[in-house]
């Protein structure tokens, strides 16, 4: 998963605006209601006088509520609307910000989102967990006596800023935890904190006004766990118990067509270059010479703000843009009015503009400005035949699978594919990622259920660098691997010590392994896989992390014990020369694949300060398997 913006894409993605929409009707202080104060350690005791002093008994006859205000994201100011069902638990909410808007939904059964291109989505997995929170929240769900399963803990109180709060955590049935967090002094909430699995949303309350009888929130601060990064939600008019149309919460139809294939064709070809197991296409950006963009199902498009500069894009307000590793950078959104891809051209795609220097400097890939994924084959049917190097964009009614290939059903979790797959025989829910060069990377709650972080025989290294920076983690060999029917053995397994809620992660490794097609319409993933199909994976066994740097390569990591501590490679040291080739004439992607070979022996020309040096580097035998 290359990157994630999260301060406003996926706050629609039952984010902040969608939440918020929800919640504001829900909250507040009735001047003329006398709350109880709770006992201490009764959970439902806080929740019963937050009701009282919010309304009381005037709430039983609030059965809809509609909104409409105010956003802002320090930089841009936009709109945003909602509406919700308290009888049903329903809601949908849109918003427009800057030239985007996105929206977010449930129906009572399915959970929708649209991103800011009108695509639409039928959300599973962890966001669909987050939407039934929602609705649970728009259905006034914690008033009520509690399901049998559903869970409700008084924490110990809070305090912050002055103020002392008692915190209840809720988890609704087929939901995530929540924190609600109550004021002693006047029973008012004050704060939600959710963990919505790729970010914690905090949400904060204040500036209360009547509305219908109730005293409802009109100011709303929403953040995603970093404080450069908030949005302002400001409501401006409630209309309580009004007329709903019968399709307000329902998905929204599809978008018109926003893009053309050359000549009216029903498929074209694209050739593509693999760099790190990655596949990097053609683009022109609103006519400019042809440059590259990575291709990755894990992302949603990202361009470089230095190439937007130079090709006269002009970003507007403010996000957060995370990945692997911890930090967060800042993106503003943009639409790119055509962004031809091959013989395909795409009409005013969203995306998001953010510093990507030091990943330029991870990729080492010349003319890289920036990622597409989600864009493509949302629209397009998407066969990547990883042997001839060409990816195949398809009119959904013209496609045809590839004779002898399986097909998997997928859910989508958030703009990612999710399908079933099992290491060493336990199976579970893996998202397909070509924007991870490694084979598979195994989630904590997912590893240690199966007793797998015992069982498999890791060492500490560099395994990654995501957006967010590089990423330390156990890397060894499983016994096997199981995808579409195929048994894949010993694969490289990457055990991370955090992550999205999901189970793990297959990558570009596995996936070069098959002829791969997936097809968003129908929510199915082909795969067709080569001849070669089981050989096992490869790893680095050199112990070196090398990034680009100028015309020479740096070293970055170096893991203790490997044949790179060996050869006395130093963090800091510079590679002028490989085998007596400068390092300008070589592509990094090449030497990382070399370094991943038994049996190598390479000549490095370091410099390290004002001295240079020869490091000769042998490349052990393949490990064992774990």
């Amino acid at each position: 998963m290359t990157a994630r913006p999260f301060a406003r894409t996926s706050q629609t993605r039952f984010g902040a605006i969608a939440a918020v929409s929800l919640l504001l009707a829900a909250l507040g202080l009735d001047a003329g209601a006398a709350a109880t104060d709770p006992t201490p350690g009764d959970a439902d005791a806080v929740l019963q006088a937050w009701r009282t002093a919010s309304g009381g008994e005037r709430w039983a006859r609030v059965r809809t509520i509609r909104e409409r205000g105010e956003i802002a994201d320090g930089k841009a100011v936009g709109t945003y609307a909602s509406t919700e069902d308290l009888a049903r638990g329903r809601f949908a909410s849109r918003n427009q910000l800057v030239s985007q808007g996105e929206g977010a939904g449930y129906d009572g059964h399915r959970a929708w989102s649209t991103d800011a291109s009108g695509q639409v989505r039928i959300e599973a997995g962890s966001t669909l967990a987050v939407a039934r929170s929602e609705a649970y929240r728009a259905g006034r769900g914690y008033w009520r006596a509690p399901a049998a399963s559903e869970e409700r803990i008084l924490l110990p109180s809070a305090v912050e800023e002055g103020r002392t709060y008692d915190v209840v955590r809720i988890r609704p049935v087929g939901g995530v935890a929540f924190d609600l967090w109550i004021g002693q002094a006047d029973h008012l909430l004050a704060k939600l904190v959710e963990d919505r699995g790729f970010y914690v949303e905090t949400e904060r309350y204040s500036d209360y006004h009547p509305e219908g009888g109730v005293m409802l929130p009109h100011r709303v601060a929403v953040s995603a766990g970093d404080p450069r990064f908030v949005h302002m939600v400001s409501a401006r008019r409630f209309v309580l118990n009004g007329p709903i149309p019968a399709a307000a919460f329902a998905p929204p139809a599809p978008p018109p067509i926003d893009y053309r294939l050359s000549g009216r064709a029903r498929a074209v070809e694209i050739p593509f270059k693999l760099y790190n197991n990655h596949i990097y296409l053609p683009v022109s950006v609103n006519g400019a010479p042809t440059r590259l963009m990575m291709f990755d199902t894990g992302a949603t498009g990202l361009i470089d703000a230095a190439a937007a500069a130079d090709l006269g894009l002009r970003p507007q307000g403010s996000s957060a843009v995370s990945g692997a590793g911890e930090k967060i950078l800042a993106g503003g959104s943009l639409k790119i009015a055509r962004l031809a891809v091959g013989d395909a051209e795409f009409r005013d795609l969203p995306f998001t503009a953010v510093d990507r220097s030091e990943q330029q400097r991870v990729e080492g890939v010349p003319q890289s400005i920036g990622v597409l994924g989600y864009e493509l084959s949302k629209r397009l049917v998407t066969r990547i035949d990883y042997r001839r190097r060409v990816l195949t964009l398809i009119q959904p009614q013209a496609f045809r699978p590839p004779p002898g290939a399986k097909a998997l059903d997928f859910e989508f979790v958030a703009e990612l594919v999710q399908v079933d797959a099992a290491v060493n025989g336990y199976p579970g829910k893996f998202i397909l990622d070509t924007g991870s060069r490694a084979s598979v990377l195994l989630l904590p709650r997912y590893a240690q259920s199966h007793g797998l972080d015992r069982d498999i025989h890791t060492e500490q290294a560099l395994a990654g660098w995501g957006m967010g920076g590089p990423v330390v983690a156990g890397i060894g060999r499983g016994r096997e691997l199981t995808l579409a029917g195929v048994r894949l053995p010993q694969p490289v397994v990457v055990m991370l010590q955090g992550g999205p809620p999901v189970d793990g992660n297959i990558g570009g490794e596995v996936l070069k392994r098959f002829d791969v097609t997936f097809d968003y319409s129908r929510q199915k993933v082909w795969f067709k896989p080569y001849r070669d199909a089981q050989t096992p994976d490869e790893r680095d066994l050199s112990g070196l992390w090398l990034n680009q740097a100028g015309d020479d390569f740096e070293v970055v990591a170096v893991t203790p014990g490997s044949a790179g501590a060996v050869a006395g490679f130093s963090v800091g040291d510079i590679v002028e020369t490989v085998d007596g080739a400068r390092a300008s004439t070589l592509i990094l992607s090449d030497l990382r694949d070399r370094l991943k070979q038994p049996g190598e022996h390479l000549r490095f020309g370091v410099r390290r300060g004002d001295g240079r040096s020869v490091r000769e580097l042998a490349t052990p035998a393949e490990i064992t398997p774990g």
